[in-house]
């Protein structure tokens, strides 16, 4: 063991017990000093070098600890100013390398740690006499890479639980007593020193004490922030609370009131609170420091939109068929701009701040604040947050990110939309709808069907086309159309022709799954199916006649053969046998679509029907007597 000095001194508040290390032992790679802080022949901390890059501390029982910051496994002591105080207060001590752990003063070189190009700071330590804690500490110096490193002299308090400082030698001057449990807080959002609420425990012995200055002090200066530093700074740059006997002190502090460099209390910053403990000068001739064991960061958030709300405002089944609206938010001074984003409704629940700030330019629209309320228009080019195109059938969510100005406010906001917004196109309907009947074989194939397609057939895939009985048409609508069979409806496949025909077949049904038959008078409906791709919506349309299928039936075939008619120009003229006379038989003339458009009453072997106001083309004269018998011919005018 090296010779030492040990001197003794009383304190204010205790007795420091000083050990000078004579000489001063200088280690190196490899090295290791066992540290008896209060030199009982029992070793409580070990220094030593592993051999390659690191200098460590580690404590040799289960109650000894070190001052500084870190985790479970590794922990790196603080190099402490002189004048630093070394207490219960002063942060966390760590007993890493005790059964576990590290304790590293410059791990890797320095590629962690406290102690790079470090000239006499101080390890703040605490360690057990006799079942109480003491605080003591040692000092160092350590160059850059800790293959270098000397031990100068270490010191202890021996009253127990009561503080130290750090250098403090026992010589005879004592030191105020310093304030404990230093805690900064963030406790409102107006963007300056009054969010910034400082708490401590008063000192041990406020007899000490003239008063407590809190001073804010910049985390990135920590480091060289002593307690010289903490006796130059100007009274503009601190706030001074004087001794009450309080058992604890509470302040807020001012819009205008300022960090120790003189700037001033800012958001988005991280600051540790320093307390100097002014000595009365009598009682107590030195000034003490205290601090804080962390930082505090001030933090306001940014304003969210309201009453967000998308809406399907177009047809071109791409983005530009969404509208987004919303209100402004209510302090839009927070706020550098909005992002409006369209989610997929299945996957909003992956969707939050941090994905709305990684989103990428083109899967939002950026709105810069303004007096609201909003409206915005995607742009055909805008992808929903995944990247994929808007596209028809999906429902999104509407998001707005409010991006945080960064003065007013430096932590962004996300809200969403009440309700999901679905974008569908409807298809177009078909035009010029008319039925015909073309034969007579009593079923589905005298049914022809002619349609002209809509101007825009863009988002067709087919038409189905139904023939539904002309009592039932009142009634019959999309959703009856979309639910029937196959067996009811004739499919027309969108080809782009400018217009479309076809005939039913024999085994088709009405829409009330019966055959088609004669005598029944139908109305035929349309639909315009949609793809799903530039439709999601069909429509139906209808003729604006019904259709009755009409056939040779019941009348005596000799008497029919003898039937003729010829057209004038201006009238059908129709010539009759004698015996058809006494069967009261009414004549009708019916166009394409079974309406009929005359009628006459047989008056004799010559019965005339006019044709005046008719257009050119096929009519049916039709036939019927007493008992409902029908029969029909057909007429070209």
């Amino acid at each position: 063991m090296l010779a030492a000095a040990i001197t003794g001194a009383n304190e204010a508040n205790g007795a420091v017990i000083y050990t000078d290390i004579t000489p001063d032992f200088t280690g190196g790679v490899g090295s290791q000093y066992f540290l008896d802080l209060d030199n009982n022949a029992v070793n409580d901390f070990r220094i030593w070098h592993n051999g390659s890059s690191n200098l460590y501390i580690s404590p040799l029982t289960a109650t000894n600890e070190v001052l500084g910051s870190g985790g479970a496994t590794f922990a790196y002591p603080f190099a402490l100013s002189s004048g630093a105080v070394i207490s219960s207060g002063a942060g966390t001590f760590f007993n890493n390398g005790f059964a576990g752990g590290f304790q590293s003063l410059n791990y890797g070189s320095c590629s962690f740690g406290n102690w790079c190009s470090i000239t006499d700071r101080y390890i703040g330590m605490r360690f057990d006499i006799g079942g109480s804690i003491h605080y003591g500490w040692v000092r160092l110096d350590v160059n850059q890479s800790g293959s270098v490193w000397t031990i100068k002299d270490y010191a202890y308090e021996s009253n127990p639980g009561v503080a130290i400082n750090a250098g403090d030698t026992g010589t005879g001057a004592s030191a105020a007593s310093p304030a404990s449990t230093i805690v900064g807080m963030d406790v409102a959002d107006n963007s300056n020193g009054l969010d910034l609420q400082v708490d401590f425990v008063a000192a041990f012995d406020e007899a000490t004490l003239s008063e407590y200055r809190v001073q804010i002090v910049k985390a990135a200066l920590v480091g060289t922030f002593d307690l010289t530093a903490a006796e130059a700074v100007i009274p503009a740059n601190y706030s001074a609370t004087a001794p009450t006997g309080a058992p604890s002190y509470s302040q807020v502090l001012t819009a205008v009131s300022t960090d120790t460099d003189g700037d001033l209390i800012v958001i988005g910053q991280p600051y540790r609170v320093f307390i100097l403990n002014m000595a009365d000068g009598v009682n107590a001739t030195l000034n003490s420091l205290s601090a804080a064991p962390s930082d505090v960061t001030l933090n306001t958030t940014a304003d969210i939109a309201l009453s967000i709300a998308g809406s399907d405002v177009g047809d071109l089944a791409n983005a530009t068929d969404l509208q987004v609206d919303f209100n402004a938010a209510a302090n839009e001074a927070t706020i550098s701009e909005y992002r409006v984003f369209a989610v997929k409704t299945a996957a909003v629940g992956s969707f939050d701040l941090g994905a709305a700030q990684a989103g990428a330019a083109g899967t939002y629209e950026s709105v810069a604040p303004g007096a609201g309320p909003y409206t915005v228009n995607f742009n055909v080019a805008t992808t929903d947050s995944d990247g994929d195109a808007i596209a028809l059938g999906v429902p999104y969510t509407i998001f707005a990110y409010s991006v945080a100005d960064g003065s007013n406010a430096n932590i962004d906001n996300l809200t969403s939309s009440a309700s999901d917004v679905t974008l569908n196109v409807t298809t177009e309907m078909a035009q010029t709808i008319y039925g015909s009947d073309i034969a007579d074989n009593a079923n589905g194939l005298d049914l022809q069907v002619n349609f002209t397609p809509p101007s825009n057939e863009q988002g067709i895939l087919a038409y189905r086309v139904i023939a539904v009985k002309a009592s039932s048409a009142g009634a019959f609508d999309l959703n009856a159309g979309l639910a029937l069979s196959s067996t009811a409806w004739m499919f027309v496949t969108a080809t782009g022709a400018p217009s479309y025909q076809t005939v039913f077949e024999a085994t088709k049904t009405d829409s009330d799954g019966d055959l088609i038959v004669e005598n029944q008078p139908y109305t035929i409906f349309v639909i315009s199916f949609a793809n799903t791709i530039q439709a999601t919506a069909s429509s139906m349309s209808s003729g604006p006649n019904d259709i009755t299928l009409i056939s040779y039936v019941g009348l005596d075939e000799s008497s029919l053969e003898s039937i003729t008619a010829y057209s004038t120009g201006k009238e059908i003229i129709i010539n009759t046998p004698d015996e058809m006379l006494a069967t009261n038989v009414e004549v009708s003339l019916v166009n394409l679509s079974g309406q009929v458009m005359n009628t006459a009453k047989l008056s004799g072997t010559k019965t005339a029907i006019s044709t005046n106001g008719l257009v050119s083309g096929m009519y049916f004269v039709r036939f019927t007597n007493d008992a409902g018998t029908e029969k029909t011919i057909k007429m070209y005018l």
